[in-house]
């Protein structure tokens, strides 16, 4: 049914309901669909190769060559062992064995049962694509078929459909189609099915589809595609215009309807890049809200439309317009600069005698433009042209990479060390798999429990990780990292209990290469001539003439040096980004250092490998500082970094809490270094988890090319054993192979290849020589960088002319008054490179001018005003989202200011910039406008300032967290109460003496209420036992809590959580003197 010419299937076939079906279910079986289908397939595959592997080696051929056995090879007869080997055998048949063997067999039960179960569910008449899911109760059916064709008039009834469609699981249930309904009433039923992925009615008269059937993204995130054939209603139903209308369907087709008119509220509702068809419809103008909207396709075919209007033809979201069938006579002329890029436009079947201007050749070589049945057609006398221009063929180039493994291993170099140095190599080996596997494995923790504590809230806030839907699939890349570190542990145990001594080694010692595996070309002919005859004698003598060509390009040094050289570019680039980063994030100098000089020494050694090749002692240890520093790279960008940074945090989180302390984040050191150092601690971006998988199965792959590279060395008197023989006959073997075929006609075409693979071997070797003198004068260049007193964590990036710091603090302690201008502290803050401030803090200042090179701060993540009071803030220094994009955070604290400054009231004000704290302020009334111009969900702090009542404005907010401690207000509104987005209220220490009984609305659901410090003596009747079950109330130092007799404020709890103890003081916090 594939059309290879089309390259897809037809059109027809995605309308055939049963084709459909079937495409979209099976094709889940065909395609990898999700990363646990990849992760299966990957271990299924594995397992058919070492299911084929087993067979090779348990097969033997019937007649074979005998060898003799050297004596002390010889076998010892069963009954001189039976005696050694019968017991310990005996000693396995243990309970668990018996266990595993009961499981497996309770298993396959499980299994046969649940399908039989499956297979004898009653079918039923309405279910075109019968499923079979295993524990499930209800029958299963893809393709769901509800027609009203032989039922009376009652049984189109909304109950009747919903009857029948109850009979089906609903997570089955994939395609549904309601037909021949007379009088229609889409059932509720419909927004139970929630793998739901296409809907189409065919021939009915719709009465009823309101919003408890509509679809949404709620109930029906899967669904793709609607189909309304044959459809009689006045106007689209409510069903198709929920605002939680589902983001996938993209889909809608209309053909054959009553519809003539389209809601204008479908630009807001319906998603961008929609495929609209309204066909055989009663549309008699293209409507103006489909011109609003993005759509990608648009087809108006057979209505009744006489004009298009020129805005068709210029919106750059459609690539496909149809308007076929229409009485269209000429079209508009339009510039051809703003002309969409249409790929198809089809106006066949229409009036059109002449062409537009606009459609000319170069408009026609893009777009594929349909005019059968036109008079500009039938002028032609041409019914039907059609001009092909096919795509150039592809060469798909497949490699022999396990082939040439093999014969690449003949020029390996193995390192042999003593017996003492071997076994603590083999230790440190294992100790090295060990801490990987454990860590990986607390890693998968931290990430699993991470989203329940509450420091996941800064960390959400401050945008530090990768999105918490992601937090499954790094649970299971770390989990797999630890299993298979965990698997290399039992393999080395494993073994060397097989060896009953330390190796790396499996018991079978032979190995074999290609030149094994393929016969030589004597043997070949006497085998072909005994056996086949002369045509499989040539057959195999152009398989022998393959293998000499491949022995050739294999073995051949210039290739096994371009595919290492390759691999370990590869991996500079890895190792090169993780240094790069930790030059924007790192302020501790000594790990940088450490991994810097380890980055250059690896760029440096695998050229030195290369050129030192010819001196065996001299490039063995070359190979071996290679590897070592390659290992240690990643060792200590996978567990010691993490683990040098965690012991910072470790003492400072608190485990009750789960979070640190608040103290933490109002420290300006800790805050940083927070920021900086968690984007190194936790996976931010997707290329970021990407490079932590290729990083982690590097260091895997040294681990396994440091264990196949070392060897015991046997004492002087011990005998060798004779893998070692056979190995040196392969290689033999193999150099005479490669001078015989060298004398062959193939060596012109070989010595080309191999003059390009050394040209690329050299370009390399000196890349990665330049690359590591890059890298050690950027690092230099970043420490030679000037420091100053302003600067509070200093960072270091590479490639940048200014010094690099994160946490600027300017201060006007020292200086003189002159030192209070604008330019001033314009100068000194343009000491830094722009990128590198992560926050500012501008304090002791008698006059500040806020500076305008603030807006060069792009990345700017807090901005802190202490001790200061303002002269100018204004909107050339403004904070916006344009030039802010990444702030979250501004203090004011000891702050005098007339109100709140123009800095603060751009109407382009951040849209992250969600918590704002004033402690200590001349404050006394708020601009009108903050409803319009601050974000909803802010959290505002305004203590220690002169209000004196709570501001209307602040009613009118949607603020989140609402503090306004140790102000002058005395009385409380109860609009503050019944505010839906407050979660947070904190009035302490405010002169309050009731707070209000009566409200017009329902309560907002609180979870904190702070009124410690006033003078409330009695509680309203709505803060009942219920309230503070779910609200944490703060009465401390109160009337009300003084009558209990709790006279030392200590953290009593009275009646589930209501508190006789204070708030944190935004004073201690901010560390602000309290005699100030």
């Amino acid at each position: 049914q594939f059309d290879v010419v089309r390259r897809d299937f037809s059109r027809e076939f995605y309308y055939d309901d049963q084709s459909l079906m079937r495409f979209l279910n099976e094709f889940k079986v065909l395609m990898v669909y999700s990363g646990i289908d990849l992760l299966q397939r990957l271990a299924l595959g594995g397992d058919l190769f070492f299911c084929l592997e087993a067979l090779k080696t348990i097969a033997r051929p019937t007649t074979r060559a005998v060898v003799p056995t050297p004596v002390a090879a010889q076998d010892i007869g069963y009954g001189s062992t039976q005696s050694s080997w019968h017991p310990g055998l005996q000693a396995h048949d243990g309970p668990g064995v018996k266990l595993h063997a009961v499981g497996f067999i309770l298993w396959g039960g499980i299994v046969a049962c649940a399908q039989l179960y499956a297979e004898t569910k009653p079918s039923s008449q309405d279910c075109a694509f019968v499923v079979r899911p295993w524990f499930r109760t209800k029958p299963g059916c893809a393709l769901i078929e509800i027609s009203g064709i032989g039922l009376c008039a009652a049984q189109d009834t909304a109950n009747a459909v919903s009857d029948r469609l109850a009979k089906f699981d609903d997570d089955a249930v994939a395609y549904l189609i309601l037909s021949h309904q007379a009088a229609l009433h889409v059932p509720r039923a419909l927004q139970s099915l929630r793998y739901l992925v296409g809907l189409k009615m065919k021939n009915v008269t719709l009465v009823q589809w309101d919003d408890a059937a509509a679809l949404t993204q709620t109930h029906h995130p899967q669904v793709r595609f609607v189909f309304l054939v044959q459809f009689n209603a006045t106007a689209l139903p409510p069903g198709l215009l929920s605002n939680d209308f589902p983001a996938l369907l993209l889909d809608i087709e209309v053909c054959v309807s009553t519809l003539s008119t389209v809601p204008s509220s479908l630009p807001s509702l319906w998603p961008p890049g929609m495929w609209l068809f309204l066909d055989h419809s009663n549309f008699t103008t293209v409507p103006d809200v489909l011109l609003e909207m993005d759509l990608a396709f648009l087809n108006l075919a057979f209505n009744r439309i006489h004009d298009v209007p020129a805005k068709t033809f210029t919106n750059p979201s459609l690539t496909l317009i149809g308007v076929s069938g229409n009485p269209i006579s000429v079209l508009p002329e339009v510039s051809p600069a703003l002309l969409a890029p249409l790929g198809l436009l089809a106006l066949d079947a229409t009036n059109l005698t002449v062409l537009p201007s606009w459609m000319d050749e170069t408009f026609l070589t893009s777009a594929e433009v349909y005019l059968g049945d036109t008079p500009y057609c039938n002028a032609l006398g041409d019914d039907e042209a059609a001009r092909t221009i096919s795509d150039q063929p592809r060469c798909h180039a497949t490699t022999l990479a396990e082939a040439r493994r093999e014969s690449a291993r003949a020029s390996e170099l193995y390192i042999e060390l003593s017996q003492n140095k071997f076994r603590a190599c083999w230790v440190l080996t294992l100790l090295i798999h060990s801490v990987c596997a454990t860590f990986y494995a607390m890693v998968a923790v931290a990430y699993h429990y991470l989203p329940s504590t509450a420091l996941f809230w800064s960390v959400v806030l401050y945008s530090l990780s990768i999105d918490v839907d992601k937090y499954t699939l790094i649970v299971v890349v770390h989990v797999l990292l630890s299993a298979v570190h965990a698997f290399s542990i039992l393999t080395m145990t494993w073994r060397s209990h097989q060896h009953c001594t330390l190796t790396f080694q499996s018991p079978k010692t032979t190995t074999t290469t290609l030149h094994s595996v393929l016969p030589g070309p004597t043997e070949t002919s006497v085998y072909s001539v005994r056996w086949y005859g002369a045509c499989q004698e040539r057959v195999i003598g152009y398989m022998s003439r393959c293998r000499d060509f491949l022995d050739r390009m294999t073995s051949e040094h210039a290739y096994v040096a371009l595919r290492k050289n390759l691999h370990v570019t590869f991996h500079i680039a890895l190792q090169s980004y993780q240094c790069y980063r930790m030059s924007w994030f790192l302020s501790r100098m000594r790990l940088q250092r450490i991994y810097t000089a380890m980055l250059v020494i690896n760029c440096w050694t695998n050229p030195l490998i290369q050129f030192g090749i010819n001196s065996t002692n001299c490039s063995r240890k070359i190979v071996h500082m290679r590897i070592v520093v390659d290992l240690l790279l990643d060792v200590m960008f996978v567990i010691v970094i993490p683990c040098a940074l965690l012991h910072t945090y470790y003492g400072l989180f608190d485990p009750v809490r789960r979070d640190f302390a608040r103290e933490f984040y109002y420290d300006d050191q800790s805050l940083i270094g927070f920021l900086n150092e968690f984007k190194l601690l936790l996976v931010s971006t997707t290329i970021d988890l990407l490079q932590r998988i290729l990083l982690g199965s590097n260091l895997l792959f040294c681990l396994e090319s440091l264990k196949g590279i070392v060897r015991s060395r046997p004492p002087t008197n011990a005998i060798r054993p004779m893998v070692d023989s056979h190995r040196i006959q392969v290689n033999s073997r193999a150099m005479s192979a490669s001078h015989q075929w060298s004398r062959s006609s193939n060596a012109t075409t070989a010595c080309s290849f191999l003059n390009v693979a050394m040209k690329l071997n050299k370009i390399c070797q000196m890349g990665l020589v330049s690359w590591g003198l890059i890298v050690a004068c950027a690092h230099m260049y970043a420490e030679t960088q000037p420091t100053s007193q302003d600067c509070g964590f200093a960072v270091r990036p590479w490639f940048r002319a200014k010094p690099g710091c994160a946490l600027v603090e300017i201060s006007g302690t020292n200086f003189s008054a002159d030192h209070d201008s604008q330019a001033a502290v314009e100068q000194r803050l343009a000491m830094f490179d722009d990128d590198a401030v992560l926050c500012l803090i501008l304090s002791h200042y008698a006059a500040l001018y806020v500076p305008r090179n603030l807006r060069t701060l792009r990345n700017l993540v807090g901005l802190k005003i202490k001790n200061s009071t303002l002269v100018e803030w204004g909107e050339e220094a403004a904070l916006t989202q344009t030039d802010h994009p990444r702030v979250r955070f501004l203090f004011l604290v000891q702050f005098t200011a007339s109100g709140i400054p123009q800095g603060l009231l751009s109407g382009d004000f951040p849209r992250l910039l969600l918590d704002i704290e004033v402690c200590v302020s001349t404050i006394s009334e708020l601009p009108s406008s903050l409803p319009s111009v601050w974000p909803a969900g802010a959290w505002l702090f305004i203590d220690y300032s002169n209000l004196t009542e709570i501001p209307n404005v602040l009613l009118e907010m949607d603020v989140a967290f609402l503090q306004l401690a140790n102000n002058h207000i005395r009385t409380v509104p109860s609009e503050l109460f019944t505010n839906p987005a407050l979660h947070w209220i904190g009035l302490p220490g405010n002169p309050i003496t009731f707070v209000p009984d009566s409200f017009v609305e329902a309560r907002t659901p609180l979870q904190l209420l702070s009124l410690d410090h006033t003078n409330v003596s009695t509680l309203p009747a709505w803060m009942d036992e219920a309230f503070v079950l779910s609200t944490e109330v703060y009465l401390g130092n109160t009337p009300y809590c003084d009558t209990l007799g709790d006279s030392n404020q200590t953290a009593r709890t009275v009646n589930g959580q209501l508190r006789c103890r204070s708030q944190d003081d935004c004073r201690r916090l901010h560390q602000v003197s309290f005699s100030h």
